[in-house]
């Protein structure tokens, strides 16, 4: 029992262990302050698609908060999953292009921009997920495949928008409420004879042909016409 390395073998292991965790952390690239003499330069945070796209949905909701590139999880909240902590994390890696909110900054509805994703089956499947999360929250998915060239008027495309709001969904009577905050009205009833929009089933995210299927609502949020009198 007067063996010296029955003591000495668990104090190198200790030590062993310290240097390769200081190791680790250089090689990590611990975080270090910047320093005076650093220097940075600007670069575009948006290209000249985004940055078109973002001005017109500003046009499109004037007085409406617009926002460019979210993570889901600053837009949702976990409601009921199977893995709390799971869901979380993946609202996190989820980003939309575009998000247009109501006056209480709520999300109402989000946008894909597929000409600036390099990979078209991956946006693809991207937002498939990102709508069918969006949809459990009332929150719409329009993708949008080109440039705003394609689009139709501001005025016009919102009163589209309106018409294809979705409802709430299991949410408390106190947040069943409009969306819109009573500015916006329930989905019309479609023209006669019109052909529904190709995701009536709700199953994909809509695009800009079917969301222009659709009867448009009336645009209560419009500017009122100059008094002439």
């Amino acid at each position: 029992m007067n063996n010296p390395w029955l003591w000495m073998a668990p104090a190198l292991l200790l030590l062993v262990a310290l240097a390769a965790f200081r190791l680790l952390r250089r090689r990590g690239g611990a975080e270090r302050p910047l320093g005076e003499d650093d220097r940075f330069a600007p670069v575009a945070a948006l290209s000249p698609a985004e940055m078109a796209l973002l001005d017109y949905l500003v046009r499109a909701f004037p007085g409406r908060p617009v926002l460019f590139r979210v993570p889901l999880s600053r837009l949702l909240t976990v409601r009921r999953a199977g893995s709390r902590l799971g869901a979380q994390q993946r609202l996190a890696a989820l980003v939309v292009d575009y998000v247009v909110c109501n006056r209480d900054g709520r999300p109402v509805y989000a946008f894909e921009l597929d000409a600036v994703h390099g990979d078209a089956g991956q946006a693809e499947q991207d937002a498939r997920e990102k709508h069918r999360v969006l949809k459990t929250a009332g929150v719409r998915l329009i993708r949008l495949k080109r440039s705003t060239r394609y689009l139709p008027r501001p005025d016009e495309f919102r009163r589209h928008l309106r018409a294809a709001a979705l409802p709430a969904q299991d949410t408390p009577a106190a947040e069943a409420a409009d969306p819109w905050q009573s500015a916006e009205r329930a989905r019309p009833t479609p023209a006669r004879g019109a052909e529904p929009p190709r995701d009536a089933g709700d199953t994909i995210p809509m695009t800009v042909t079917d969301l222009m299927g659709l009867h448009p609502a009336v645009d209560d949020d419009a500017e009122p016409p100059p008094d002439r009198g």
